[in-house]
């Protein structure tokens, strides 16, 4: 399985590494929309994004 980390410190209530099919696994680019509508930056897409990472949540 793929996995991505984040630090625990940036995120709340999700685990540490998320498994993702490694026959299909999203876009590094959807990490980067989740990031940056967190930061507030209003954006649809990015790169070769198809949207934002399932399953992410930020601390507030």
């Amino acid at each position: 399985m793929a996995h991505m980390a984040f630090s625990s410190a940036a995120v709340n209530r999700s685990p540490e590494h998320m498994a993702f099919d490694p026959q299909k696994p999203p876009p590094l680019c959807n990490l980067y929309v989740s990031m940056l509508l967190h930061l507030g930056i209003e954006t649809g897409r990015y790169s070769n994004s198809t949207g934002t990472l399932t399953g992410l949540e930020f601390a507030r």
